[in-house]
């Protein structure tokens, strides 16, 4: 029997896929063939990395309404077939063929071609590892953080200009907080978070490597971290709030900090994710010289 994808650990596509004629880009998200950008809807694209990051196992239709919208928002069956649609027809008018199976009572599988020299070169970069983190982060900081670079701890009073530096800057990211009660998609905020660091990966910040630590294998936390990216999410059903502080890893001092809003999307979240991620990102982006 193939074994189905835990709701509980959803993939992640790190690496920039080929298929059938096909290029997936991991950073940003887009879908290419040959010289040609196709034309997919955002939440359909991300169906698409997920699937091809399940491999070949069939994520079930309970994981991607988890991973996607909520097992309590009203509608997400037929949203989930819905975006299942938008993609077939995305890559069928694109002169490729349905590479999405129905399993039946599962859900679905990818079944396209992954190049197999591509498959070999797939490779962790060399500046994003995965590490754990300790509890006794810095004290604005949750468990978890994601590390930059290398370059000692900033002394006091240093202003986001120190960024620039012929060495990468270590940044520890950790997992968002929730600001408040309400909880309406209950993987948003480690969402945002994703794209956020995918969105941070620019010219802009050359300078700067993110690299991300997961939460859930605590080890001792890097000490070498010269800043500290700190998210907050408050979430109403009419608009998401997004705080971003970058924080001093040496004192705990908070250096720069950016609020940013954005109208809740219920029917579709991921557009709400990656409004408030780009946003994010640019604000980063300009304190960068």
């Amino acid at each position: 029997m193939t074994a189905s994808v835990s709701a509980d650990e959803p993939p992640r596509l790190h690496e920039d896929v080929r298929f059938n004629g096909y290029l997936l880009r991991a950073r940003p998200l887009a879908l290419w063939r040959g010289d040609v950008l196709v034309d997919v809807p955002r939440q359909s694209l991300e169906l698409l990395a997920y699937l091809i990051a399940c491999g070949d196992r069939p994520a079930t239709r309970e994981a991607l309404i988890r991973r996607f919208w909520s097992m309590d928002h009203a509608g997400a069956d037929q949203n989930l077939n819905a975006c299942v649609k938008r993609l077939r027809k995305a890559l069928v008018e694109s002169g490729g063929e349905d590479l999405i199976e129905t399993q039946a009572r599962i859900g679905y599988r990818f079944v396209g071609t992954i190049d197999a020299q591509d498959r070999a070169a797939r490779k962790p970069r060399a500046r994003l590892v995965l590490i754990g983190a300790s509890a006794a982060a810095v004290a604005v900081v949750a468990v978890g953080a994601v590390y930059v670079g290398a370059l000692p701890a900033p002394s006091p009073g240093s202003s986001p200009a120190s960024l620039a530096s012929p060495k990468a800057v270590r940044i520890a990211v950790p997992p968002g907080r929730n600001l408040c009660d309400t909880t309406l998609f209950p993987m948003f905020i480690d969402g945002l978070r994703e794209n956020l660091i995918a969105d941070l990966q620019t010219p802009a910040n050359a300078e700067v490597a993110f690299l991300k630590i997961d939460a859930k294998e605590p080890q001792s936390q890097d000490p070498e971290a010269a800043y500290v990216l700190d998210l907050g999410v408050r979430q109403m059903p009419d608009r998401t709030i997004a705080n971003l502080s970058l924080v001093s890893a040496r004192d705990g001092e908070v250096i720069w900090t950016r609020q940013v809003s954005e109208p809740t999307n219920l029917a579709n979240y991921l557009d709400t994710q990656q409004r408030l991620s780009s946003r994010l990102a640019e604000a980063f982006s300009a304190q960068t010289p």
